[in-house]
């Protein structure tokens, strides 16, 4: 004769299955998303070229204006002059929109004035 069968024991059985199956499908679908975050690192995410600064925005302006003068000039300075131009802003606005450009465009000098790199 074969083992007695229990039901509570095969019910146990049944359900570490289901587990193990859950388990298997869950582990496929960890490694697919892994390979498709790997492969998602090596694409390009921009095609687009640097072409400068969009026209009209304000590193822009702050360029166009500091190759006029060739002079450094302070963030105020500089609203002033942004103002003649017919863009009105404040100085801290001027000093966050061109700090990610300071060192390769911008640069300040040692009162504080921006001038630009050459």
């Amino acid at each position: 004769m074969g083992v007695p069968t229990n039901p509570v024991i095969e019910a146990l059985q049944a359900a570490i299955e289901t587990k193990k199956q859950e388990l298997s499908e869950l582990e496929a679908a960890l490694a697919k998303f892994q390979r498709e975050a790997n492969s998602g690192k090596q694409k390009r995410l921009r095609f687009r070229t640097k072409t400068g600064f969009k026209e009209g925005s304000i590193p822009y302006h702050v360029q166009a204006i500091l190759n006029a003068s060739m002079a450094p000039m302070s963030a105020a300075e500089l609203a002033e002059a942004l103002k003649s131009r017919g863009k009105t802003v404040e100085s801290k606005m001027i000093a966050a929109s061109i700090a990610r450009y300071l060192d390769r465009i911008f640069r300040r000098n040692e009162e504080g004035k921006y001038l630009l790199v050459r």
